[in-house]
């Protein structure tokens, strides 16, 4: 049986390889959470975030519940990129 992990945030880093273009101006991250019993591949990415011309972001997650991202670059005309590849997260770990 596999039970998950009841405790603090935990701290997440993504990185990503750097876009070639020469007009590159930054990243920005989506990201979406569903309950840990129900991994949730499609719908509406519930937040966004501008990480700038980095790249790699760290945040924290909560455990319990499955943690989806995307990034996507923008260029200096403010033209975005298709989404990356996604990655799913989830924190567990065995029961005693």
């Amino acid at each position: 049986m596999i039970g998950f992990l009841q405790c603090c945030l935990v701290s997440l880093t993504l990185a990503w390889n750097a876009n070639s273009e020469p007009d590159l101006a930054g990243y920005q991250v989506y990201w979406r959470t569903s309950p840990a019993s129900t991994l949730v591949l499609d719908g509406p990415w519930s937040s966004v975030t501008n990480v700038g011309n980095v790249t790699n972001w760290t945040t924290k997650v909560e455990p319990n519940q499955f943690w989806c991202f995307v990034v996507t670059a923008y260029n200096q005309a403010g033209a975005e990129s298709d989404y990356s590849r996604m990655v799913f997260v989830i924190f567990v770990r065995p029961t005693d």
